[in-house]
């Protein structure tokens, strides 16, 4: 068992919250993932899945640059950019 601090300094945790915060940062989390392109939740899942037992980081490096490039060429990508220079919200 490794309490939430140490968690957090060894990089197993990225937030530790107060215990009456934890819905309502869970649900913020769930809102800004929510609020990304649906394709691209759905890869970053596909990846999670497919590199969870893979030890070889060179592969994980690869299928995670391989997934990037592919996600540049694709609408959700250039919607991204122009919300961006546009200084507006995207629209997915």
């Amino acid at each position: 068992m490794v309490g939430a601090a140490e968690a957090k300094e060894s990089g197993l945790v990225s937030e530790v919250v107060a215990p009456d915060q934890l819905l309502n940062r869970a649900v913020e989390v769930g809102e800004l993932i929510a609020a990304q392109p649906p394709e691209a939740v759905a890869r970053v899942k596909q990846m999670f899945a497919r590199n969870a037992t893979n030890s070889d980081i060179s592969a994980v490096m690869a299928i995670e640059n391989a997934a990037n490039a592919e996600a540049r060429h694709g609408p959700e990508h250039k919607e991204a950019v122009a919300a961006f220079m546009e200084k507006r919200p995207a629209k997915f």
